[in-house]
C-alpha cells in the first residue's frame, strides 16, 4: 500500500510540470554587404572572345585590345567614361551585393558622318588584390557615308590585364597628350574658291593636343592629320583658352587656331569649341577656310 501512495505521488509530481519550451538559438541578423570600391582610373585590355559584322572578325578574334574606365562611386552607384579606339562613353551603373559592378552607356555620332558606340555591358568584379576581373562588350555603328563598306559590329571579351590610379589626381593635371576628333560645323572658303580646305561641312577630323602647364599659363601643339601648331593660352579652374599660328611650306600656307573656348571635367575629359583657319597661299588665299568646330570625345590619355 505504501508502494502505491509514493508511486502515486512521484507520478503526480512529473504531470504537474510545466513542460519546457526547447531551445533554441537566436537568428544573426543579416548584414548587407559593403559596396566594392570601383572608383579610380582603370587602364586595361582584353581579349576577344566574339566578334559580329567586322569583315576581319576571324583573324581579330583572340587578339586583345586596350581600354580605360573612369568611374566615380556614390554608395553602390557609379558613372564615368569608357574609352576605346575612338570613343569615350558616358557610362553608368549600379554595384551588386556580390560585389559585381555593372555597367551600360553610349559614345553618341556628333552628326551623319561620325560613327557610334553603345556599350551593351561591362560586368566587372574585384578581386581581393583590388583588382578587376570580368567581361567587355559594346557594339560600334559606322557613319552613313560609310555603311554598305562598314557594319554595325558587336565585340565581347575577357579582361586580361588592369591597373588602377587616382582619377582625381590625373583629371586635375591639364598637363599631358588629349586626343579625339573634333566636328566641323561650319565652313566658309576664300572669296576666290568654292569649297572648304582641307576639312568640309560636318567632316570629323582626328586631333591631338599636347599641353604643359606653368600656373596659370599654358602651351603646346595642336595637331590634326600632318597639320601642326604650336598654341599657348590660359587655364582658369575647368576653363581653358588657347590661340596659335603656323607658317608651313617655307611661308606660303598659313594655319590658325582661335577662339579655343575650353572646358575640363572629373573625368579628363575636355568639351568646347574653336575655329581652325587654313590659308594658301598666305597672303592672298585662294584656298582653305575658316571652319567654327566642336570638340567632340576629347580625353587625356594616361
Amino acid at each position: 500500500m505504501r508502494r502505491l501512495i509514493v508511486a502515486a505521488s512521484f507520478v503526480l509530481a512529473a504531470c504537474g510540470r510545466t513542460p519546457s519550451a526547447p531551445s533554441t538559438t537566436p537568428s544573426a541578423p543579416l548584414t548587407p554587404v559593403a559596396a566594392a570600391d570601383f572608383s579610380g582610373l582603370w587602364t586595361g585590355s582584353f581579349r576577344l572572345t566574339s566578334c559580329a559584322g567586322d569583315r576581319h572578325c576571324g583573324i581579330l578574334m583572340g587578339t586583345t585590345r586596350t581600354f580605360t574606365l573612369r568611374l566615380r562611386q556614390s554608395g553602390s552607384q557609379v558613372q564615368g567614361l569608357f574609352t576605346q579606339s575612338i570613343y569615350a562613353a558616358d557610362v553608368a551603373g549600379e554595384v551588386l551585393k556580390d560585389g559585381t559592378v555593372l555597367v551600360s552607356g553610349s559614345a553618341p555620332a556628333a552628326n551623319t558622318m561620325d560613327g557610334s558606340m553603345r556599350v551593351t555591358g561591362l560586368a566587372l568584379r574585384a578581386t581581393p588584390t583590388r583588382a578587376l576581373e570580368g567581361t567587355v562588350a559594346y557594339e560600334t555603328e559606322p557613319s552613313a557615308p560609310a555603311i554598305g563598306v562598314e557594319f554595325r559590329t558587336t565585340i565581347s571579351g575577357d579582361v586580361v590585364s588592369i591597373t588602377r590610379s587616382d582619377l582625381q589626381t590625373f583629371a586635375a593635371a591639364v598637363d599631358g597628350t588629349w586626343s579625339g576628333r573634333f566636328a566641323v560645323r561650319s565652313c566658309v572658303p576664300p572669296a576666290r574658291s568654292l569649297y572648304c580646305y582641307p576639312y568640309g561641312d560636318q567632316e570629323m577630323v582626328n586631333l591631338e593636343l599636347s599641353l604643359t602647364r606653368s600656373g596659370d599659363a599654358v602651351t603646346g601643339t595642336f595637331g590634326s592629320g600632318s597639320n601642326r601648331v604650336p598654341v599657348s593660352g590660359r587655364i582658369s579652374g575647368s576653363s581653358i583658352s588657347l590661340s596659335g599660328e603656323s607658317l608651313v611650306s617655307g611661308g606660303t600656307t598659313v594655319i590658325r587656331v582661335s577662339a579655343w573656348n575650353g572646358s575640363v571635367d572629373g573625368f579628363g575629359r575636355m568639351r568646347g569649341t574653336f575655329r581652325f583657319d587654313f590659308g594658301y597661299p598666305s597672303g592672298a588665299p585662294t584656298l582653305g577656310e575658316s571652319a567654327a568646330a566642336e570638340l567632340w570625345q576629347v580625353v587625356k590619355i594616361p
